[in-house]
């Protein structure tokens, strides 16, 4: 009974922290396929992707987990651009498992 409890209790405690990893990661995607600033990915140079990824995770990301999120971003940022049928939802599945 005890550990049903305690794996209840912290089921409740760790559900929101990944909740809001997903909601920073999903509005962060929707921004930056919304803003097609990466739809010529080829032309851009490694620091301009990052920039751009950088500028839409900081309007829509506040704490600890924003940098893993732009690195995160960053490197599956081709897919942002050519999943354009995907959502957000979808493509944050590789970064949070949301």
């Amino acid at each position: 009974m005890k550990l049903l409890l305690l794996t209840l209790l912290l089921a409740l405690c760790i559900s929101p922290i990944f909740a809001n990893k997903c909601d920073f990661c999903t509005k962060s995607v929707k921004a930056i396929k919304d803003g097609k600033g990466l739809a010529y990915m080829a032309n851009l140079s490694a620091k301009q992707i990052d920039d751009y990824v950088k500028k839409h995770v900081e309007k829509n990301c506040s704490g600890s987990t924003c940098p893993k999120l732009i690195k995160s971003l960053v490197e599956i940022a081709d897919q942002l651009d050519d999943d354009l049928d995907s959502t957000p939802q979808e493509l944050c599945k590789f970064v949070y498992f949301c």
